[in-house]
């Protein structure tokens, strides 16, 4: 956290996400949104409660620092993902599509031997969490750059 915050924000709250967002801004003399200092802190303050962002100032701030902080807070307690799309891929289709195709092969090891024991143990959900997460992160890429051809002048 920046050096603005004096009060400990408890990790995984909507505070603490507010409060990052606020930090990773510069802290709570940004310029990056229509409120002031003073209504940054109360919105980041753990003893003020009942005070959050705005949907539209979470908007500019995300926007300003290029990271959607607070949407990701919530969309995970939603149960939901939340993945920046790129605009366009930053490597040939080719290259994109091998990618794929091993986290594919990756997320199918990780998930074998625990679909031949019939349960899900502890050990393997986090590799099997951790390698879907790279499976999605191919798979958006591939979608940039589906949605650039599309959108390229022909």
């Amino acid at each position: 956290m920046s050096r603005g915050f004096y009060k400990a924000r408890v990790h995984g709250t909507l505070k603490a996400a507010e409060a990052a967002l606020v930090d990773a801004c510069g802290g709570v003399t940004t310029k990056a949104s229509r409120v002031g200092k003073s209504v940054l802190q109360q919105a980041t303050d753990p003893d003020a409660p009942q005070r959050h962002l705005a949907l539209d100032v979470v908007a500019d701030l995300e926007r300003a620092c290029g990271k959607p902080i607070v949407t990701q807070f919530l969309a995970q307690e939603l149960g939901c993902i939340v993945e920046p799309l790129p605009r366009t891929s930053a490597e040939p289709v080719a290259v994109v599509v091998g990618r794929i195709t091993e986290e594919t092969g990756q997320l199918l090891g990780a998930a074998a031997h625990d679909v031949r024991e019939g349960t899900l143990t502890r050990a393997n959900a986090s590799a099997i969490l951790r390698e879907t997460d790279d499976l999605l992160a191919a798979m958006i890429e591939l979608r940039a750059a589906a949605r650039a051809v599309l959108e390229a002048r022909p």
